[in-house]
């Protein structure tokens, strides 16, 4: 006697790996940017761990007051990734974002998104119109 092709309305085969999407229970669609260090980065780069994803820039009020609070949660966290993902597009120069950054500290790693790379990816798994 064989397994069941579905299990409850869920694939067999879908056991094994997530659905990719935004909602809850799904895997988070994977990307990789450059960040300010110059290096590659993948949201994949930290798989199985608790992930803060945050996406600001400098001209953003909250964002101000959240990344220092972000840091410290980081620093307070050994099993959580902050990532932080800048509209580099919507900024005057990638200086700007290094000052930002330098000015409160940041040590997690800040994403530079400069053709709007990440509006794009969760246009397409919400499938709402881009603005």
């Amino acid at each position: 006697m064989g397994l069941p092709d579905t299990c409850a309305g869920t694939s067999i085969s879908n056991l094994a790996k997530k659905e990719i999407g935004i909602e809850e229970g799904q895997q988070a669609p994977d990307f990789t940017l450059r960040t300010l260090s110059g290096e590659s980065s993948s949201l994949s780069d930290v798989r199985g761990k608790k992930v803060l994803l945050n996406f600001w820039a400098t001209w953003c009020k909250p964002c101000r007051q959240e990344m220092p609070a972000m840091e410290e949660l980081q620093k307070e966290h050994s099993d959580l990734a902050v990532i932080a993902v800048n509209f580099t597009s919507a900024e005057k120069s990638e200086k700007q974002v290094q000052a930002f950054a330098d000015t409160y500290h940041l040590t997690f790693p800040i994403l530079i998104d400069k053709k709007v790379l990440m509006q794009t990816i969760m246009c397409f798994h919400t499938q709402l119109p881009i603005f």
